[in-house]
């Protein structure tokens, strides 16, 4: 599996069924163990119904993984998995999935954020319920909670609901764009077909530095950042932006209002108005003064 460790797979084949184990070794060491047993039906073909797993981990440190993720700066946590699979068609699950020293921060974004604990539980359904997922940034501020469901109709088609609420967490993207006090309700649903991110965010005093561009100079081709997730990711999210302050060389102005924003990851569209409120800005070089 290169990048992803080693994996082993032993397979056994008897007059009653099938046994299989495999193993997966992270790039630290850390393993992963899943145990099949597989009946045969009545004409002596594998009965994936009645079928059972095994999967268990002592412990799957996530820092070793971070190359996988390209959006991610920073990961570290550990991760145990003890669960037990029946019906591998439409499969059943019981057990837990334990999350621990969850801390993730994204790339050119700060500050990172970080959970204690949390749980993945599953109680003998195709579903698990993400539970005790509270954090906080890694400054120590602001309050943020995640809930939600995994649902696992089969294994090759896993669907998310997922519930975060954040109360004045602080977020900073390059030297762009800072704000101390970020609220919001957001839910992200993945489906097999595409997914939805729906919901409210509030931004209280940002600062954003305006770029300005040279209409005259050579675009560069945009990043190869496109994905097929993005392109399949509706949005229909409300930004309430309270006392938005933007500097340039040429403007120093204080905006109010709302936006929504709709269409794709990939292909955002964006519609509502901003105020001016107060500041100024340089205009074939004429000052003009706006205050309330």
């Amino acid at each position: 599996l290169d990048e992803l460790g080693l994996l082993t797979v032993r397979a056994k084949g008897r007059p009653l069924g099938w046994n299989v184990l495999a193993k997966w070794q992270t790039p630290a060491q850390d393993e992963l163990t899943a145990s099949i047993g597989i009946p045969p039906d009545s004409l002596g073909w594998p009965d994936w119904r009645d079928g059972t797993m095994r999967l268990r981990s002592s412990g799957i440190e996530l820092t070793a993984l971070l190359d996988q993720w390209g959006e991610l700066d920073d990961l570290a946590g550990r991760v145990e998995v003890d669960l037990a699979v029946s019906n591998l068609l439409q499969p059943r699950l019981r057990g837990e999935i334990d999350v621990v020293a969850l801390q993730l921060a994204l790339l050119d974004m700060t500050p990172g954020y970080r959970f204690a604990a949390g749980q993945i539980y599953f109680d003998d359904a195709s579903h698990g319920r993400l539970v005790g997922f509270a954090g906080m940034s890694t400054e120590g501020s602001g309050r943020l909670e995640l809930s939600g469901t995994l649902r696992l109709p089969t294994f090759l088609t896993p669907e998310l609901d997922l519930h975060l609420l954040l109360d004045d967490v602080p977020y900073r993207y390059a030297d762009i764009f800072d704000v101390d006090d970020v609220d919001a309700d957001l839910t992200w649903e993945q489906r097999g077909d595409g997914g939805r991110l729906s919901g409210f965010l509030r931004l209280n005093q940002p600062t954003a530095q305006v770029q300005l561009v040279d209409l005259t100079a050579a675009v560069a081709p945009p990043p190869s950042v496109q994905s097929e997730l993005m392109e399949q990711t509706q949005l229909d999210l409300f930004i309430d932006i309270d006392e938005l302050q933007t500097l340039s060389e040429i403007s120093d102005v204080v905006l109010d209002g709302g936006i929504r924003i709709y269409g794709t990851l990939s292909k955002p569209r964006f519609q509502g108005e901003l105020d001016i409120q107060e500041g100024h800005l340089l205009l074939l070089s004429r000052r003009f003064e706006f205050d309330r």
